[in-house]
């Protein structure tokens, strides 16, 4: 379809000046809706020296956006500048990274209460941005850190601080932070949404992760777009059955794609969509993008 555009767009600009401006309004239509999907790469698992193969060929495949990965922002921990780098690569490929994962873990969720831990946690958090931020980045996810089985007062105010102290950072970086759901009841997904609804900050939204919906809340993948649509600035899509959180390709699970899709779509503040498969292979991507144009 790009090359099939670009044909158009230099026949119009040689030959048919007049059309010049349909061709070109289409063009930008098609690519902005692609370039709506970024990618993700389960770049932990590929050895560093192998990253420069895997980049043209993702381009070659007509990726145009890829997720930056908190692998990469371990890395600038230990090699300042690995990011800068990273991002050059990227862009000379003509790819770009608007969205980011962020730290995740033990004593890296927005929760933490460990009293020495804490501050690193936030510290980590803050470099990452920072170093985000003449990549193009616009959304950068966290973990909230609810606990499966009851998330206690102080965690929540850890949440809240957590977000109050990022978020001057993730301005400066001209950043959204994103909370993401996971394995909460709907009472805590409540409390997550009114969180963003307390700071009401442009830079504060949520994170849908479709494979989280569907695999952990009684209110299913459709519910939990319904009770969160005026706060998710990006989402996770992947695909499981329901069990587990497998992290699968569209197709390889049971959630409705062609009832989720165009709801993400209506979200008022959504920037982007992700990927978010273990297999990122070339039959993934096929099935991610035709999902997300066709629906």
């Amino acid at each position: 379809m790009r090359v099939y555009l670009n044909v158009l767009f230099k026949l119009a600009l040689g030959r048919f000046s007049a059309q010049f401006d349909n061709h070109i309004g289409l063009f930008t239509l098609v690519k902005m809706m692609l370039d709506s999907l970024v990618y993700f790469v389960n770049w932990k698992l590929i050895p560093e020296e192998e990253v420069a193969a895997i980049l043209p060929e993702l381009a070659e495949w007509g990726v145009s956006a890829l997720v930056f990965p908190p692998c990469w922002g371990e890395c600038e921990q230990r090699r300042p500048g690995f990011i800068a780098a990273m991002v050059a690569k990227i862009r000379r490929l003509g790819m770009q990274t608007p969205a980011a994962h962020g730290l995740w873990g033990s004593g890296l969720d927005m929760s933490c209460l460990e009293h020495g831990q804490r501050p690193k946690m936030l510290r980590q958090h803050a470099d990452f941005l920072r170093a985000l931020a003449t990549s193009g980045v616009k959304t950068y996810t966290v973990h909230p850190g609810i606990n499966e089985q009851k998330t206690t007062t102080e965690q929540w105010s850890a949440i809240r601080r957590s977000v109050e102290q990022l978020l001057p950072v993730a301005v400066e970086a001209e950043i959204t932070l994103a909370l993401e759901n996971g394995h909460e009841s709907v009472e805590d997904l409540q409390q997550l949404a009114a969180i963003v609804a307390e700071f009401q900050h442009p830079n504060v939204g949520l994170c849908f992760d479709s494979g989280h919906a569907n695999s952990y809340s009684p209110l299913g993948v459709v519910g939990v777009v319904q009770s969160l649509s005026e706060k998710i600035v990006t989402c996770h899509l992947h695909d499981n059955y329901g069990s587990d959180d497998d992290h699968n390709p569209p197709g390889d699970g049971n959630i409705v794609w062609q009832e989720l899709i165009p709801l993400l779509k209506k979200c008022p503040r959504l920037l982007h969509a992700e990927s978010e498969a273990g297999n990122w292979q070339r039959e993934a991507w096929e099935k991610f993008r035709t999902i997300w144009s066709e629906f």
